[in-house]
């Protein structure tokens, strides 16, 4: 947080998760750069926090918040709304995502958004979906940012091939399918070391000339990529299954192959098949032999992978410099005043008694028995 963004007044965003890989690659990776203040719901600090901000930004969530939305409506503070997923697709997939997103119908997310003074969106496709349903006329388009390169091994020359997988529940059933077993191919003429991020014991074997080394869950998306940068990764596979939502996501896995100072593999799916003109990753099919022989290509071939960092690190500074976000940010600082001594103490007053009342509720519900 810069000095005159403390003293002027900050952004307040409000996540439900303030140290996942969001939060982070849209809002922490700005942090020192544009006058920003990241807040967890729920939090003892909401009230004083509400109480200084020109505005606030809540991540991912119009349903989950309890009476925060209501209660900075109320104070006064104009508010808008990230997502970096189409939750109204994803609540309609039920056999990949169960239950997630039953809240977000069409209409209920048109009716929640009315309140919002802007709505900031990851993705073209994401803007365009918005734009189509009107579901708000104040769109903006609001990409990830890249942050700094982890502190990788810097001589790799004599180690085994090192190959990591860093992704969500979502990704494993592919990987277990398809890759994990062309890694094992893999190993039959390579010394490797995979690197297993989130992934239980037991789902994947050593073999002769295959080591594993299990990272377990971390809530923390920055720590859990310092971890895995710490081994030296040569490569970093990403595999997807075909959802409805692939197509409004965008391809910030490059950041972490980035950082990583890793060769990106992905399937050939939305949205990583939009950068392959790109050359900035190598995509495939998801069936074992595809990944297969993009594995042994990029194991065998230095010249590829030095090349592909490269191009990489280009593409990255170029989409992913936080040059488009801190132009939204400013705009945003711009177009509200920082609130004055007594508007802060009177917001201060209301919004400790109305939040206070929510987390009083929230505490009544945690030490009520559920119902048998």
């Amino acid at each position: 947080m810069t000095r005159q963004g403390a003293q002027d007044g900050d952004i307040l965003v409000v996540s439900l998760a303030p140290h996942d890989a969001t939060c982070a690659l849209f809002f922490q990776n700005l942090i020192g750069r544009a006058p920003l203040r990241i807040v967890p719901y729920p939090s003892n600090h909401l009230a004083a926090a509400c109480a200084a901000a020109r505005a606030v930004i809540v991540v991912r969530g119009l349903f989950e918040f309890g009476n925060l939305l209501p209660t900075v409506r109320r104070l006064g503070i104009p508010m808008y709304y990230f997502v970096d997923d189409n939750f109204m697709l994803i609540r309609e997939e039920s056999d990949i995502y169960g239950t997630l997103c039953q809240d977000y119908s069409l209409e209920r997310v048109k009716d929640a958004l009315r309140g919002f003074t802007g709505v900031l969106l990851a993705t073209p496709a994401l803007l365009d979906y918005f734009a189509e349903h009107r579901l708000s006329d104040r769109l903006t388009l609001y990409p990830p940012v890249a942050g700094c390169a982890e502190d990788a091994v810097a001589d790799r020359r004599g180690r085994p091939l090192t190959i990591a997988f860093f992704g969500g529940a979502h990704r494993r059933d592919p990987f277990l399918r398809y890759v994990d077993p062309a890694i094992r191919r893999l190993a039959a003429d390579h010394d490797v070391t995979l690197i297993a991020a989130g992934i239980e014991s037991g789902l994947v074997q050593e073999g002769d000339r295959l080591n594993v080394v299990r990272v377990p869950y971390n809530p923390s998306y920055s720590d859990a990529l310092r971890e895995v940068a710490a081994y030296g990764v040569d490569i970093l596979v990403h595999p997807s299954g075909v959802t409805k939502n692939n197509a409004f996501k965008n391809p910030h896995v490059l950041i972490n192959a980035r950082a990583l100072a890793a060769v990106p593999i992905f399937s050939n799916v939305a949205p990583y098949d939009a950068v392959a003109a790109d050359r900035v990753a190598v995509l495939c099919e998801n069936t074992e032999d595809a990944w297969f022989e993009a594995l042994r290509q990029v194991a065998v071939d230095t010249a590829l992978r030095e090349d592909v960092r490269r191009r990489l690190d280009d593409y990255c500074e170029r989409h992913f410099g936080g040059r488009v976000n801190i132009d939204v940010l400013q705009r945003i600082r711009q177009a509200h005043e920082a609130p004055g001594a007594g508007v802060r103490l009177a917001r201060f007053v209301a919004g400790s008694a109305c939040l206070g009342l929510d987390r009083a509720h929230r505490m009544i519900a945690r030490r009520l028995p559920s119902p048998a």
